[in-house]
């Protein structure tokens, strides 16, 4: 049976706190209201004349930190490993504290540069779907000499230095580590081991190879950006009980809600598209299961990253300054509010060197102090000329599919999921001309390791088909795991499919009007590695209408 839910039913109480959210951040002081007045700063596209110009004093940042030596917080691989240490992916943290650390370390790097204006450019991939060839230059690239070359080195210099950091952990940081399941040193320790790439593959792409796959591609496609910008809600709840079969924990903008930032558990589309494909296609895996920087938790040693999440963050902006146009709340929403926002971010470290060790997300759900602005990028579209007078749907409809046993996923055959959805909300969804979106959230039990594969997602696969191509109207995008990360338990990704389903729908081949089941099947695919099973399973799918 097809258990479905229409988010119109919000109870009362989980309503009102959700618009609460927005009236609150609409009535903060003017500073710290989104585009209400210019900021001091600008974050510039990366390929502009004034990004470019930025990148010089990057460059001056970066190089004054990697000399520093490793017991100085300001030391570039000691900024690496507080993303190694705390950083928060498949939850509804993962922006506010990446808006955090970037703000931080953006201040410092203002600061060495020695430019008084300096603000991190962004890169927009869905534009350049690629690696800019200014990051092929100097300390801009992880390949560089100035780099550390090999884990040997790295440990003889940083280890102790590090050691000495973790003996000196408030009890708040030693219980927040151990969430993620660092109980001492040594497990840290272990797992930076782990992560560590071997000399000559701090990065994947190239200055002659410097190109996205046709998964990545359709990942950072403006498609997929405006299908994630589309969502109307961060994240939360539909009522306030704690029976989950009373309640619908659903994933937003925000990616999903979870118990505390150490937790997997659930990626929106803008987090398990262009986030998680665009850092594993730069980082790379290789063929011996390593992976470069930027495919595991010390990605931020690539200069690269800063770009990267600076264009994660803009999204955000763009985000919210649509939901404030249409009057819909820019903050989770649901009896969880309070907790999102007083959830702690203890590790960052301040332009003085300093530790903030009384950060919470509220700090961070607005920009605030750290007043930058950014120059207009892929996506603004989605936001309207004039503020909407009229009453904006809030209406989102899930529809999951029947509980069964979960079916292992492997790569010779296909594991599939039919949904039963209501023929006139079907119909109205993938009209030519229909304003409504559709996503499929697709959870699996991962498998052990999770380098090396992507999972392509098909939508009613022709029957006997062997290979589908990328341009298949089919092919609705593919997931893939960011990093490895020391959890357990079933994860969900969110994938678009309104392109998909639109394409097949002009060709007859959705069986809309025969009331047959929409069927979405899950396939892995390896990344130039060679794995001979997988231990994964297809656990369930839920397609939502929004």
């Amino acid at each position: 049976m097809t258990d479905n839910k229409d988010f119109t039913k919000f109870s009362r109480r989980g309503f009102l706190v959700g618009t609460g959210g927005l009236v609150l951040a609409s009535a903060l002081p003017t500073k710290f209201a989104s585009a209400q007045t210019a900021p001091t700063y600008t974050r510039y596209n990366v390929s502009s004349d004034e990004g470019l110009a930025m990148l010089d004093s990057y460059k001056i940042a970066i190089t004054e930190m990697l000399n520093r030596p490793p017991c100085d917080p300001h030391n570039w691989y000691r900024n690496a490993l507080v993303h190694t240490l705390d950083c928060p992916h498949g939850n509804w943290w993962f922006l506010p504290w990446h808006r955090g650390y970037m703000g931080w370390f953006e201040k410092t790097c203002r600061k060495l540069s020695g430019n008084p204006n300096f603000a991190f450019p962004y890169w927009d991939w869905t534009e350049e779907p690629y690696v800019p060839d200014v990051f092929f230059d100097g300390v801009l690239d992880p390949c560089h000499d100035a780099f550390i070359q090999s884990y040997e080195v790295f440990m003889r210099d940083f280890r102790n230095p590090m050691s000495q950091f973790w003996d000196s952990l408030s009890p708040a940081q030693v219980e927040q580590l151990g969430l993620y399941k660092y109980d001492s040193f040594d497990d840290f320790w272990e797992y930076v081991e782990s992560i560590f790439p071997p000399p000559g593959k701090a990065r994947n792409l190239t200055r002659g190879n410097s190109g996205f796959d046709e998964e990545t591609q359709t990942a950072v496609s403006e498609d997929t950006i405006l299908e994630a910008l589309s969502d109307k809600y961060f994240a939360g709840f539909n009522n306030t009980s704690d029976d989950d079969e009373l309640k619908y924990k659903f994933v937003g903008f925000g990616s999903g809600p979870a118990d505390h930032h150490g937790m997997m558990v659930s990626q929106g589309i803008i987090e398990a598209q262009p986030h998680n494909l665009v850092h594993n296609i730069v980082g790379g895996i290789f063929e011996d299961k390593t992976a470069g920087f930027m495919a595991d938790n010390l990605s931020p040693t690539d200069p690269i990253f800063f770009m990267h999440h600076s264009n994660m963050d803009r999204l955000w902006d763009v985000w919210t300054r649509k939901q404030e146009s249409f009057g819909l709340p820019t903050l989770p929403i649901g009896s969880r509010l309070d907790k999102w926002r007083e959830e702690p971010f203890l590790f960052f470290i301040d332009d003085n060197g300093n530790p903030l060790l009384n950060g919470k997300a509220q700090d961070y759900e607005v920009i605030g102090d750290f007043d930058y602005g950014y120059t207009p990028g892929s996506g603004e579209s989605i936001i309207p000329k004039r503020k909407s007078k009229g009453k904006v749907s809030r209406s989102v409809k899930v529809f999951r599919s029947a509980v069964t046993a979960a079916s292992a996923l492997n790569f010779t055959q296909l594991s599939t999921r039919n949904i039963n959805l209501p023929y006139t909300d079907f119909r109205a969804a993938v009209a030519e001309a229909a304003t409504s979106h559709v996503a499929a959230e697709i959870t699996i039990q991962p498998p052990a390791n999770v380098r090396g594969v992507s999972f392509n997602v098909l939508v009613n696969p022709p029957k006997g088909a062997r290979n589908i191509g990328f341009d298949s109207p089919h092919f609705a995008g593919a997931f893939q795991f960011f990093g490895t990360h020391r959890h357990s338990g079933p994860i969900t990704f969110t994938i678009p499919l309104t392109k998909a389903l639109k394409a097949l729908a002009k060709n007859n081949k959705l069986g809309i009007d025969m009331c047959e089941p929409l069927e979405i099947a899950v396939v892995p695919n390896t990344k130039g590695i060679t794995i001979n099973s997988l231990e994964a399973a297809l656990e369930s799918v839920t397609i939502k209408i929004f």
